[in-house]
């Protein structure tokens, strides 16, 4: 619901900088507001072979005074693991967060999990 646009940082981190979202959206499922000019920016990074970390932070200096994270999430690859096809159709989004994309955890040497919506953990 935005342009965006992705590059390399280097070999383990790809940033995606998306702007011009639709102001009638929503940051979170809380009802958090965004005007048009806000950015957000999604920070990928490869922890190692199996693991991926993507932090999300929002400025919008119309709405806000200063920069917010939207959390950081890990992914975790597990061997043999069988990936079905998901289409990206909201009717498909909560057996897909069910059954693939629920985040593995945090990182073992690293802060708890922070979720969006003020919520800690799961």
């Amino acid at each position: 619901m935005g342009y965006s646009v992705g590059h390399w940082e280097d070999d383990y981190n790809f940033v995606i900088d998306t702007t011009g979202l639709d102001e009638r959206t929503w940051v979170m499922n809380d009802g958090t507001p965004h005007s048009v000019n806000a950015h957000v920016q999604e920070r990928w990074t490869r922890v190692d072979h199996n693991t991926m970390k993507v932090s999300m932070t929002i400025d919008d200096p119309k709405m806000y005074t200063k920069p917010f994270s939207l959390g950081t999430y890990f992914f975790r690859w597990v061997p043999n693991q069988k990936i079905n096809e998901w289409l990206c159709v909201p009717s498909e989004v909560l057996k897909y967060l069910q059954e693939q994309g629920d985040p593995a955890g945090p990182f073992p040497e690293g802060p708890g999990q922070r979720l969006g919506g003020g919520r800690r953990g799961r």
